[in-house]
């Protein structure tokens, strides 16, 4: 039988095999480096990108910071006027209101009725005034209700005057509550 060493033959293989992953390792590496290189490289392009299109977002917003410091301030300009607007509207309501509830007064008040305090308070009146009799007094209140411009009104305190007086007048006090009707207010 013939004996054959094959042993240098599997050393040349081996050898070769080992050769090949070496190169295939080598490349392997390489590719690997490659790509690590490749992604670090378009990482860094697109921070560099956003890094850019924040500046030009920042550059931008700072351009439109001063037409918008404008608009607030004609924005706030606009409220001020507008509240002055509504304080001079309110203002001329309330002049028709007190020219109205000084002619009103007078109208509705009797020949025997001395008024001798009139109060204001919000849309609460309070009459202070001397009468002849109860009769005026009680007349005065039918003629204060029967008006458009008052509601609800309420004698507090009817006393004689001192006695020791000539005339035998009689005090009184009432509250009453003024009513605004916009459509009579121009019929001053």
């Amino acid at each position: 039988m013939v004996r054959i060493n094959l042993l240098p033959w599997r050393a040349n293989a081996r050898a070769q095999r080992r050769r090949q992953f070496i190169r295939l390792l080598f490349v392997g590496m390489l590719l690997t480096l490659l790509v690590l290189a490749y992604t670090y490289w378009h990482n860094a392009r697109l921070l560099e990108a956003t890094t850019q299109d924040n500046a030009y977002l920042n550059a931008q917003i700072t351009l439109l910071a001063e037409p918008l410091q404008q608009v607030r301030a004609v924005r706030k300009q606009r409220a001020a006027l507008l509240a002055y607007q509504q304080t001079v509207q309110a203002l001329q309501v309330h002049r028709i209101q007190n020219v109205r509830l000084f002619d009103e007064l007078v109208r509705t008040l009797p020949d025997s009725v001395y008024l001798a305090e009139v109060v204001q308070q919000g849309d609460r009146i309070l009459i202070q005034g001397q009468a002849s009799a109860n009769v005026d007094v009680s007349l005065y209140l039918r003629q204060l209700a029967t008006s458009p411009w008052f509601q609800a009104p309420r004698l507090e305190v009817i006393e004689q005057s001192n006695a020791a007086q000539v005339s035998d007048m009689q005090s009184f006090r009432l509250t009453l509550q003024q009513v605004f009707i916009p459509a009579l207010a121009t019929s001053l």
